[in-house]
Parts: C-alpha cells; sequence; structure tokens
C-alpha cells in the first residue's frame, strides 16, 4: 500500500506538492502512542496490533517512496524522453529503477519496525504472541524466561532483516554495497 501511494503521490505533481508533508508528520508520530486509539477503534488486540503494524509501516515505506521519487535523475528522463520513451516505459525503466533502492530500503525498514509494533501491541494490549509471553514472565517474575523470551525476539528480528537484507541485494542488485 505504501509503494502503490507512493508513486501516486510522487508522479503526481499536484498531490506530491500537498501530501509531501503531512506523510512525513505522521510518519514521524510515534506509533506506540497510537496504542490507545487502536483499542478503541479495533477492539480485539490481536487485530489491534496488526492494524498499528501495518499503520506505522505503510507510512514509512510510503516515505521511503517518496523520497525514492524525488531522486530521480532528471537527466535521465530527459534523456529517455528525447529517445522517444512513451510513459509507461518512463514510469517503470526509469521512475521506479531509480526509486527502486529507496524504496526497498523502506521495505526492509518496515520488517523490523512491524516486529517491534507487534510485540510492543501484545506487552500493552495482551493477545498471543512473543510480546504476551514477556508481559506474563515479567508478572510472574520468571525473569529468566522473559529474557530468553526477549532474545528470541532479537533472533526473529535479526532473521527478519537478514531475509529482508537478501530480498533488498536480489531485487536491487545494481545498488553498491
Amino acid at each position: 500500500m505504501g509503494v502503490s501511494a507512493g508513486l501516486v503521490i510522487g508522479i503526481v505533481p499536484f498531490l506530491r506538492w500537498s501530501l509531501s508533508l503531512p506523510v512525513h508528520l505522521i510518519r514521524s508520530v510515534p506509533v506506540t502512542a497510537l496504542i490507545p486509539l487502536f483499542i478503541v477503534l479495533v477492539g480485539s488486540p490481536r487485530t489491534a496490533g496488526f492494524g498499528l503494524a501495518c499503520f506505522g509501516t505503510v507510512f514509512v515505506v510510503l516515505a521511503y517512496t517518496l523520497i525514492g521519487l524525488a531522486n530521480v535523475s532528471q537527466a535521465r528522463l530527459l534523456y529517455a524522453r528525447t529517445a522517444g520513451a512513451r510513459k509507461g516505459a518512463l514510469l517503470t525503466k526509469v521512475i521506479l529503477y531509480e526509486a527502486l533502492p529507496s524504496i526497498a530500503t523502506g521495505l526492509r525498514v518496515s520488517v523490523s519496525l512491524a516486529l517491534v509494533l507487534v510485540v510492543v501491541a501484545e506487552i500493552v494490549m495482551g493477545g498471543a504472541g512473543l510480546g504476551k509471553a514477556i508481559h506474563d514472565f515479567r508478572y510472574q517474575a520468571n525473569y529468566a524466561e522473559m529474557y530468553a523470551t526477549i532474545a528470541l525476539t532479537g533472533a526473529l528480528g535479526y532473521v527478519l532483516n537478514a531475509i529482508a537484507e537478501v530480498a533488498d541485494r536480489t531485487v536491487v542488485h545494481w545498488r553498491g554495497r
């Protein structure tokens, strides 16, 4: 959703002019501060945690997409137009190609952010999962189990980031490392 919305907003000049600031402002709001709102709007702890993660990550991906589109080389666009490229080719062969590294970074950042948001939502709202386990172990004074679950969460985050990094390198293979 963030990539699609970002492409539309970033390509249409009026939308880019009018929505870039609100997108970056919303992205800057600490999403965990919205947990009470999501509890009221959604109700179910599991659904609220998922909704919170979606809301938080969509705006990160949207912002990274807008940043990527803002950095598209005007010289390459002009060259492609001069060479006779049509609008579809401009979008796929120049604009998307140049914005893809930033989009991939936004997606990679969002993977870790989603995990954090879901775990925090489970700690605060209950439900099931690693956050709920951390919460329960804390209140039962089972600190060894609590820290083991925290370590497991960190390992899961590491694995998710590694998978996202491999996907990033595969899709955006031309980016220098």
